[in-house]
C-alpha cells in the first residue's frame, strides 16, 4: 500500500492533469492529442480498485467512502480550477491527522473521529460556499 501511495505522489503532474482531464471533461480530447482513452481507463479503474481494495482491509468501508468522497466534494464546492481542487482536497491529510489526535485525546474510535471530522467539514463547506453553498445558493434565489 505504501509503494502504491508512493508510486502514485511520484507520476509528474502534467499526467495527473491529462488523466484527470480525460475522465472528468471528454474523451474526444484525449483521443484527438493521442492517447489511448480505453487503456487510459482500464489503468486508472485499475488502481482506484486495488487502492480501494487495500484500503477496506486496513480501516474498513466507512473510512474508505468517505476519504474517497468528502475532501474532492469539498475542494469542489470551494474553487472550479482543478490545480486548486488538488490543494484542498488536501483537507483529507489534515482531518485524519486531526481525527487522529482527538480520538487520542477523548480515548475514542479513531476511524469515527476521522469521519465526523471530514463530515462536519464537508457540511460546513456545503452551508458556506462562497459559490456553490446553500446560503448564496438561497440568497441569488430572493
Amino acid at each position: 500500500m505504501l509503494i502504491a501511495a508512493i508510486t502514485l505522489v511520484t507520476i509528474p503532474w502534467c499526467c495527473v492533469k491529462i488523466y484527470c482531464f480525460f475522465l472528468v471533461l471528454t474523451q474526444l480530447h484525449a483521443r484527438s492529442i493521442g492517447l489511448n482513452t480505453v487503456a487510459l481507463y482500464y489503468i486508472l479503474l485499475s488502481v482506484l480498485s486495488l487502492t480501494i481494495v487495500a484500503a477496506l482491509q486496513t480501516v474498513g468501508i466507512i473510512l474508505v467512502v468517505v476519504h474517497a468522497r468528502h475532501p474532492g466534494a469539498t475542494a469542489y464546492l470551494l474553487t472550479d480550477r482543478f490545480d486548486h481542487m488538488m490543494l484542498i482536497a488536501a483537507v483529507g491529510v489534515f482531518s485524519s491527522v486531526m481525527g487522529t489526535y482527538i480520538s487520542y485525546h477523548i480515548d475514542g474510535a479513531t476511524g469515527g473521529c476521522i469521519v465526523v471530522l471530514q463530515t462536519l467539514i464537508f457540511v460546513g463547506t456545503m452551508i458556506f460556499a462562497p459559490k456553490h453553498g446553500l446560503l448564496i445558493v438561497a440568497a441569488r434565489r430572493k
